[in-house]
């Protein structure tokens, strides 16, 4: 913090402002990234610099999805349009199926798998501060 300061008074302008333009590459990062994935359908083009992404994911039968990331800051919220899912976040161990939804900290430990024997499809909005 201590460099942090020093370079925002030399360069006069707030420190916060240095920290809010670092959270903004690394949520442009994340959204580039989630959308570059195979099985991403970005629902909130043009949303690299926002708060709020919403995406369409798909799931390949009985199989755990490769996540972009099992753990960042924020919110998640998912809801299954097609099929059965399992969410593990943290120890809990969530199941739900079509028309069920979980809202979680996005910040603990999750992952994803398919338990159908068909593909899943699932509407996920992701919250990142």
């Amino acid at each position: 913090m201590g460099v942090l300061i020093q370079i925002s008074r030399e360069l006069a302008v707030d420190s916060a402002s240095l920290l809010a333009e670092e959270k903004k590459k690394e949520r442009r990062k994340s959204y580039i990234k989630r959308t570059k994935a195979y099985s991403y359908k970005t629902l909130t083009a043009g949303a690299e610099d926002k708060h709020l992404w919403a995406y369409l994911v798909t799931l390949e039968p009985k199989k755990q999805h490769e996540m972009v990331a099992y753990k960042h800051e924020g919110e998640e919220f998912v809801y299954v349009v097609e099929g059965r899912v399992e969410i593990q976040v943290g120890k809990e161990i969530n199941v739900i199926k079509k028309g069920q939804s979980l809202h979680f900290n996005s910040g603990i430990s999750h992952n994803l798998k398919n338990l159908s024997t068909k593909q899943s499809t699932l509407l996920v909005v992701v919250y990142t501060p």
